[in-house]
Parts: structure tokens; C-alpha cells; sequence
């Protein structure tokens, strides 16, 4: 059995205005008083969970036969992990994300090696 767990805080994003406050032809300036980095999104947090077991089939001399059977699990909870949020002030998605990780995956595997 195996177990792998990931958590961490979440990930900054800049808030801007959606205009170009400043006239230098680029719309990513912030609002007055806003520094780099002020979004934050909400926690990260997964655990991967593997179960498996090992036969050996023949244990004779100069013939090792054996079989490996696991099954794993990835973001075994199925938690939501979102990421890209929105920090444009004008967009109706403003601190919204845009996208999430990936949701539970399931695999199962054999192996036999001889």
C-alpha cells in the first residue's frame, strides 16, 4: 500500500482594472493601492492512494517468475482543485476560475515478468 498526499495554500492571481489607466497601451494595470499578487485562490489539497501485491510464481534457479497485480487511485476524494482565476475587474468572471486539475482516476495494472 501506498499513499501520497499533496496540500498546499492557494495560488496568488493579480487583480486589474481592464483598462489602460496609465496610457501605455497595455490593460494590465492594477487599482490604486493593489500590489502584484493580492487574489488568492482557495487551497489545493490530494491524496493518491495505491494497493498492490507481488507473487512470485516459481522461485527455482535462473527462472524467476513473477506477477504483480495493483490498482491506484488519483485525487481519490474527487476534490475540485480549481487554478487560472479570473482578476480582471470589468469581467463578469471576476474571481472566478477558468479551469480545475484533473478530476479521480482510476488504473489497474498486471504485470508478469519472467
Amino acid at each position: 500500500m501506498g499513499l501520497i498526499t499533496y496540500f498546499s495554500s492557494g495560488a496568488p492571481y493579480d487583480i486589474i482594472t481592464g483598462n489602460d489607466d496609465n496610457q501605455d497601451s497595455v490593460i494590465s494595470d492594477r487599482p490604486a493601492g493593489e500590489r502584484r499578487n493580492t487574489g488568492q485562490g482557495p487551497g489545493y489539497a490530494n491524496i493518491n492512494l495505491r494497493l498492490g501485491r507481488l507473487w512470485k510464481l516459481s522461485d527455482s534457479p535462473g527462472r524467476k517468475f513473477t506477477l504483480d497485480i495493483a490498482a491506484e487511485a488519483f485525487n481519490l476524494f474527487n476534490r475540485a482543485n480549481l487554478r487560472s482565476y479570473v482578476g480582471n475587474l470589468k469581467s463578469p468572471f471576476f474571481g472566478r476560475a477558468t479551469s480545475a486539475n484533473d478530476p479521480r482516476r482510476l488504473q489497474f495494472s498486471l504485470r508478469f515478468r519472467f
